[in-house]
C-alpha cells in the first residue's frame, strides 16, 4: 500500500509540473493580448487606424474575444474596410449572449456598416466551358458566390477568368460604398482558334536638329484588294496622285526656301550667307520638282483613268512618299509595295 501511494503521489507531481508551465504560458499570451488591445484602442482614438487595426487583430489572434472583435470591427469601418467590419460584427453578434449589454451595440454598428458595403454581382455567359474558373484575388469563386452578390471592401478588385486550353484574361472592377456593381463575363477564348498578329516594325523617325530641317512623310493607301480588283490603270492613277502630292509638298518647301533665302540675304548689298545661298539652291531644285510633279501627276491621272475605263485589272500597289529637306539638300523617295 505504501508503494502504491508513493507512485500515485509521483504521478500527481509530474502532472502538476507539466500543467504549471502551460498555465504560465497561457497567462503570458493573455497578457500580451491585453497589451496589444490597449495599444490598439489608444491608437484608434488618436486616428492611427492602420496600426490600431493591426494591433487589435493580433490581440484577437492571441486571445479571441467578442470585445476585441467589436473594437476591430469599429476600427475597420473607420478606415473604410466596411465589408471586413461587417463580417466581424456578425461574428460578434453570434458570440454574445442574448443578455449581454454589448449585443445591441454590436447590432447597431453592424446595421450602420451594412448600408455602406459594396457588392459585386457576377454573371458568366452560359457558353463558357464547364471548367471555367473565376478568381477574385486569392479567392476562387464557386457556384454559391456567383449565385448571389459578393460583399467586398471598396476600391479596385480584379477578376481572373481561365479554363483549360483557353486564354485567361483579367477584368478590373471598381467598387463604391453602398453600390452593387454588375459584371457580365465573356467565355475565355480557345487557344487553338486564336492567332496573335505580330506588330509591324516601324522605321525610326529622325527628329529635326536644325531650325530649317523638315521631314514630311505622306502615306498613300489603296483600298483593300479583298473588296475590289485593280489593274495597271489603277497603279498608274495612284502614281499620278502621288506625283501631284509630291509636287504640292515640294511647292510648300519652295515657299519655305524662299522665306529662308529672304531672311539670310540682304537686298541692299545683294549678298547672302551660307544658309541663304543653300536655300536659293534648294528653292530652284524644289521649283523644278513642283512643276515636274504636277506634269507627271496630270499625265498619270489621265492615263490611269483611261486604262481603268478599259478594265485592265491587276493588284493595286501601296504607294508611299517621303520628302526630306535640310539647309543643303532635298530628297524625295517614292516607294511601292504589291
Amino acid at each position: 500500500m505504501i508503494g502504491s501511494r508513493s507512485t500515485s503521489i509521483g504521478i500527481a507531481l509530474g502532472l502538476l509540473m507539466v500543467a504549471e508551465p502551460s498555465r504560465v504560458m497561457g497567462q503570458q499570451v493573455a497578457a500580451n493580448a491585453d497589451v496589444l488591445f490597449e495599444q490598439g484602442r489608444r491608437e484608434m482614438l488618436q486616428g492611427d487606424l492602420a496600426s490600431a487595426c493591426d494591433k487589435l487583430r493580433r490581440s484577437d489572434e492571441l486571445d479571441p474575444a467578442p470585445g476585441t472583435k467589436l473594437n476591430l470591427g469599429e476600427c475597420e469601418a473607420l478606415r473604410g474596410r466596411v465589408a471586413t467590419a461587417w463580417r466581424l460584427l456578425i461574428l460578434v453578434e453570434r458570440q454574445l449572449a442574448s443578455d449581454d449589454v454589448r449585443l445591441p451595440i454590436a447590432r447597431n454598428k453592424r446595421e450602420a456598416v451594412e448600408r455602406r458595403v459594396p457588392k459585386l454581382s457576377i454573371k458568366l455567359l452560359s457558353e463558357a466551358p464547364a471548367d471555367t474558373r473565376i478568381r477574385l484575388g486569392a479567392l476562387e469563386l464557386g457556384a454559391e458566390e456567383l449565385a448571389n452578390p459578393i460583399a467586398l471592401d471598396p476600391g479596385r478588385s480584379e477578376l481572373v477568368i481561365s479554363a483549360a486550353g483557353h486564354i485567361a484574361y483579367r477584368v478590373p472592377v471598381d467598387l463604391e460604398e453602398g453600390k452593387t456593381t454588375h459584371v457580365v463575363l465573356q467565355p475565355p477564348v480557345p487557344m487553338a482558334s486564336t492567332t496573335v498578329p505580330r506588330p509591324l516594325a516601324r522605321p525610326p523617325v529622325t527628329r529635326p536638329t536644325s531650325p530649317h530641317y523638315t521631314q514630311k512623310i505622306t502615306p498613300i493607301s489603296a483600298p483593300s484588294s479583298q473588296s475590289q480588283a485593280y489593274g495597271p490603270g489603277s497603279a498608274i492613277l495612284w502614281v499620278g496622285v502621288a506625283s501631284v502630292a509630291a509636287g504640292s509638298i515640294a511647292g510648300l518647301f519652295t515657299l519655305d526656301a524662299r522665306r529662308v533665302n529672304m531672311e539670310h540675304c540682304s537686298a541692299s548689298t545683294q549678298t547672302c550667307d551660307e544658309l541663304g545661298r543653300a536655300a536659293a539652291s534648294r528653292g530652284r531644285w524644289l521649283g523644278a520638282l513642283t512643276t515636274t510633279g504636277w506634269i507627271l501627276g496630270g499625265v498619270g491621272i489621265g492615263l490611269g483613268i483611261y486604262l481603268r475605263g478599259n478594265g485592265r485589272n491587276a493588284s493595286l500597289p501601296m504607294t508611299g512618299l517621303t520628302l526630306r529637306s535640310d539647309a543643303s539638300r532635298s530628297e524625295v523617295v517614292l516607294s511601292q509595295a504589291y
